[in-house]
């Protein structure tokens, strides 16, 4: 089934569905970047209030830390209001694709099926992988595939078909629960985004973040190293 976008050009629901995951994870991306900004914000802040708090009166440099710790709270809080939206927009898009069904004109699925009925066990594995993968984002076909290797008794072809899919609601429900410590407790942004990588992102054939480059906040695993070796020497505040 062909989509229309709105530029006029036309593509396969697949490709718009995928393109809309990847803007999904695009705009969760750079929430969490910005959570990672703030939060070194937060230390130097804190850092900067320890540092010079022999110039103060001890009760002033104490209101000072607890009230920037109680706004910062009040950061995270809202945060995680807003990560729970976004997940709930990632998750909404995924659901209505697996509960679409097969597109019967979808000109692959019968060359696909022949091959599995004819040919499959003499399939070399990456051959196997290639075949699954270029239904990525087609849950509807990838299920009628798992039903055929199932026939076949292929269990090679059943697991890297588990491997492109999901369940949307199990994905919601685990990435709020993540983000209740990792957004709205100030733990690890890292864990977040690992998540979303295991849970969606691969199965989707993409990587998150989407450039498979550094972490979401390398500054966090540098302190987690450096508090594990014995080595943070400024009180971290809600950070550790």
């Amino acid at each position: 089934m062909a989509v229309i976008r709105s530029n006029g050009t036309k593509v396969s629901s697949t490709e718009a569905y995928r393109s809309l995951v990847q803007d999904h994870l695009s705009t969760l991306e750079l929430f969490l970047r910005k959570q990672a900004t703030e939060r070194e914000t937060y230390r130097k802040q804190r850092a900067s209030i320890v540092e010079n708090q022999n110039g103060f009166l001890p009760e002033v440099a104490e209101k000072q830390l607890t009230d920037l710790d109680s706004k910062t709270r009040q950061k995270w809080a809202a945060a995680y209001e807003e990560v729970c939206g976004l997940i709930e927009s990632l998750v909404t898009g995924s659901q209505a694709r697996y509960e679409e069904p097969l597109d019967l004109s979808d000109p692959s699925i019968i060359p696909a099926l022949t091959i599995i009925q004819t040919v499959s066990t003499a399939l070399p594995f990456e051959g196997l992988k290639r075949l699954i993968d270029s239904f990525t984002g087609n849950p509807a076909a990838l299920k009628i595939l798992n039903a055929a290797f199932e026939g076949r008794g292929m269990t090679a072809g059943v697991e890297l078909v588990k491997q492109r899919l999901y369940d949307p609601a199990f994905v919601e429900v685990r990435l709020k629960e993540v983000a209740v410590i990792s957004i709205g407790q100030g733990g690890s942004l890292n864990a977040f985004a690992g998540e979303v990588n295991r849970l969606m992102a691969i199965p989707e054939g993409m990587t998150f973040p989407l450039d498979n480059g550094e972490s979401i906040d390398p500054q966090g695993v540098l302190i987690s190293m450096r508090k594990a070796a014995g080595l943070l020497d400024t009180p971290g505040g809600l950070l550790g």
